[in-house]
């Protein structure tokens, strides 16, 4: 297992619209409002937490894109010698279920790009897809997640579900106003169940 414990921390957040912080920010443009990502909220805390170290969030989030997609981009990321990350925070699948790609596979694409990472020592985050407000899409995403409790043997689960959800679907707290992507507050509270991990890993009890 990496340890984080080094001076400086480079962290990839890689995955769709949902990493990315659409609708409000842009990570490529580097436009909007950041506080609408979790990196936002978890870098402030680690910082806080942390003084002496310095941690680099690098947001590869692009809206639309599948799990193969992702990890695709992930490995050409990863085969870049100079461009090193300690932790990998692996977030995706909900448009591969919008175009009707089965959860098994979805499951199967995650797990490949963590077992990439994971060949490389690079510690893996993958976190739970969450609710939406649309039923006929929420079924799946349930399967997706079901199945990366159920093997969390390779990547460290983030299970972000539970803490977005209200009666089955996204709580309307968090909803940007689409039904699917979140708001600011949505990401604040992801980032504090991203932290409890991170800081697991600083102090050696991961």
């Amino acid at each position: 297992m990496t340890s984080l414990m080094k001076e400086k921390y480079r962290i990839l957040c890689i995955g769709d619209s949902l990493t990315a912080g659409f609708p409000y920010f842009d990570p490529i443009s580097n436009t909007g409002d950041s506080r609408s990502t979790f990196m936002f909220w978890l870098e402030r805390k680690l910082q806080e937490s942390f003084s002496t170290k310095s941690f680099k969030f690098i947001n590869k989030g692009i809206c639309g894109q599948t799990t193969q997609e992702i990890i695709d981009r992930l490995k050409t990321y990863l085969n870049f010698p100079n461009q090193m990350y300690n932790l990998i925070i692996l977030w995706g699948g909900t448009n591969d279920i919008v175009v009707g790609r089965p959860s098994s596979e979805i499951f199967s694409t995650l797990k490949k790009g963590s077992e990439f990472a994971k060949s490389l020592s690079i510690e893996v985050f993958i976190m739970t897809l969450p609710p939406t407000i649309f039923e006929s899409i929420n079924s799946s995403i349930r399967h997706v997640n079901d199945l990366l409790r159920k093997n969390d043997d390779n990547f460290i689960l983030i299970d972000v579900y539970p803490l977005l959800e209200r009666n089955g679907k996204l709580n309307s707290i968090y909803d940007c106003g689409d039904g699917i992507h979140l708001n600011s507050r949505a990401y604040k509270i992801i980032a504090d169940e991203i932290y409890v991990f991170i800081e697991r890993l600083l102090v050696g009890n991961i």
